[in-house]
């Protein structure tokens, strides 16, 4: 899907500095994510933990151009950040999706460099309030509740991509898993788009636009 990107950091060290002396490529791998296109003048959507401690971001997208990231607003609490790159006239995902109700057939999309046989992950939702709060972030740094629960692999990279409804909607933000991978109790979880996340988000993009 066009509107997910992949999403690489160069990370901070210890010193507060780029790690300039190390192989840019395997950083990246290390340190990606991915994100969504949320408005056509280049505005990407991502969790908060991608981009956490970065020196710098940069953002490939779908043609396989790559960008660098020049604003960034967070909101590490709901673990959400929107990020912006010189480029318009992209293919953009609307943050207003439908509820979703459990049983309903979702995708996980990821940056499409993380897996060879494609970025896509077909799931049904089993839970739409679940709340990994005390697994994720006990001290409540980070608010992990009423997530999204699906049988969708959220596989490593996912982080910051798609949920979309079988109508190609936007209905989370990927954000965790749980279980063995090759288990029956794999799950994959995503902050959902209710609408204190999407004012959240709104926010944000107010935060880079009007600066």
């Amino acid at each position: 899907m066009a509107s997910v990107v992949d999403i690489h950091i160069v990370p901070l060290s210890d010193h507060g500095t780029a790690k300039t002396n190390a192989d840019p490529r395997r950083m990246s791998k290390q340190s990606a994510g991915s994100g969504i296109i949320i408005a056509s003048d280049g505005l990407i959507l991502t969790n908060e933990h991608v981009v956490r401690d970065a020196a710098k971001v940069s953002v490939a997208l779908s043609d396989g151009s790559r960008h660098q990231v020049t604003d960034v607003a967070v909101h590490p609490k709901l673990d959400l950040a929107v990020l912006r790159i010189d480029r318009h006239n992209l293919l953009a995902l609307g943050v207003v999706g439908p509820p979703v109700e459990p049983g309903a057939t979702v995708a996980a999309i990821g940056g499409a460099s993380f897996l060879e046989d494609g970025a896509v992950r077909d799931g049904i939702v089993t839970h739409t309030r679940v709340s990994l709060q005390h697994a994720l972030d006990p001290r409540r740094t980070r608010l992990y509740n009423g997530l999204i629960e699906t049988t969708a692999r959220i596989e490593p990279g996912f982080s910051g991509g798609a949920l979309i409804d079988s109508h190609g909607k936007l209905v989370g933000i990927n954000v965790a898993v749980s279980g063995d991978p090759d288990s029956k109790q794999y799950r994959g979880y995503a902050i959902p788009c209710r609408a204190p996340i999407r004012q959240a988000i709104a926010e944000l993009v107010d935060q880079i636009r009007n600066p």
